[in-house]
């Protein structure tokens, strides 16, 4: 238990004040040296290279300033140190035996001495360490759901999705072994992936092996533009619903745009003329009804007026039921 300054004889609290006054001092006097040092390298450095005298005048006023800056507070110590030590010079010559009484403000005004001394104790021993980090915020602990890689079965337009999720969970994850993540690999195939690389047994060095294999199977670009413009090709013609032309829509986009990422162009008459097939007569006929007169159809132009046309029909059919209106 800390002892309370004010329930202690005067000489004992002084004796205190004074060590604490003297440790101030101490910090001061080693931090004062300190930059009286720099202070005087940078002044030689000024002398040497006078051309760069205004690169370093920021840093010199910073230096004065500190410098006089302790030396008020070193005059304020030593002033302090001579009263106290007066103080206990004065009751040596005069012991007590016990406590000395004091007055209530004589109480008041050492207590607030001994934590003046103490802020400036602490302020000094910041500087001291002018580098120190900031404690650290307590970090909050979210838990997150947890997640599962899915299973590749062979198709060439899921490999890079599926890749980029094995990748991020096992490939890159420092903490495992090759041949565990080999048992990973192994987990997350199914039907012709697996058989893909069924011949390789769990070693570190036929984890590397078994990746080239699935690798040069399935992410071969050409193979995959030709499996977009594939699809493409396999879609049914929607019914005249707003939810089947979004839904085809939607399904046309994301070929289109992975055929687009993949670099490949996708402004030609023979993506026109599939996409149109997959409209129902009174859709195609309106997106002509709508398209200037001489203009020539695009990829691009169909995407947006598509687009634009589902986006409308469902806008009605919200309003519609909002008002207990058939849609028809």
């Amino acid at each position: 238990m800390q002892t309370d300054y004010l329930t202690q004889p005067d000489e004992i609290q002084m004796k205190r004040l004074l060590q604490s006054s003297l440790k101030i001092q101490a910090l001061i006097n080693g931090r004062y040296s300190e930059y009286l040092k720099k202070f005087s390298q940078l002044s030689q450095l000024c002398s040497q290279e006078p051309d760069q005298t205004a690169a370093h005048e920021k840093e010199q006023e910073t230096h004065v300033q500190f410098e006089l800056e302790v030396e008020g507070k070193m005059l304020s110590m030593e002033g302090h140190i001579k009263m106290i030590e007066t103080e206990i010079d004065r009751i040596n010559q005069n012991p007590v035996i016990g406590p000395v009484p004091m007055s209530q403000y004589e109480k008041d005004m050492l207590a607030i001495e001994s934590q003046k001394l103490k802020v400036e104790e602490a302020k000094l021993q910041e500087m001291q360490n002018p580098t120190a980090p900031p404690p650290s915020k307590p970090k909050l602990s979210v838990k997150l759901p947890k997640y599962e890689i899915p299973k590749f079965q062979g198709g060439i337009l899921e490999w890079q999705s599926w890749w980029d999720s094995f990748t991020s969970a096992v490939d890159n994850n420092p903490d495992l072994k090759p041949v565990e993540k080999m048992n990973y690999l192994k987990c997350k195939l199914e039907g012709e992936a697996l058989k893909t690389i069924q011949g390789f047994s769990l070693t570190d060095a036929n984890y590397k092996e078994a990746i080239r294999v699935l690798k040069q199977r399935y992410s071969d670009e050409n193979q995959i533009i030709n499996a977009h413009f594939s699809e493409l090709a396999k879609l049914p013609p929607c019914s005249h619903s707003t939810s089947a032309l979004r839904i085809t829509f939607d399904q046309i986009e994301v070929h289109l745009r992975s055929l687009e990422a993949l670099g490949e162009p996708i402004e030609t008459n023979q993506l026109v003329t599939t996409i149109m097939a997959k409209l129902p007569e009174n859709v195609t006929a309106h997106l002509t009804d709508q398209k200037k007169d001489g203009d020539r159809w695009t990829v691009k132009m169909l995407r947006d007026m598509l687009r634009k046309y589902i986006t409308s029909r469902e806008y009605a059919e919200i309003q519609a039921e909002s008002q207990h209106i058939p849609w028809k």
